[in-house]
């Protein structure tokens, strides 16, 4: 829907110095979806994908990207 997540206690970003991370917790069916991330720094910027789905309530599941 194109919003701007706030981090919360639901959404926590990360950034390591190389990867960047997003924790989606309690996942439910409206957490579903497209999420992007565009990063900008001195360098350039970047931006990345990854869509999340709900296959079996209460499984945890992790999600990497090349």
């Amino acid at each position: 829907d194109g919003k701007k997540l706030t981090m919360t206690d639901e959404y926590h970003a990360t950034f390591d110095g190389v990867k960047a991370h997003l924790t989606v917790r309690n996942l439910t069916e409206d957490k579903t979806g497209l999420y992007k991330c565009h990063a900008v720094c001195e360098y350039g910027e970047g931006q990345s994908s990854a869509m999340v789905k709900m296959e079996e309530p209460g499984k945890r599941l992790l999600f990497r990207q090349p």
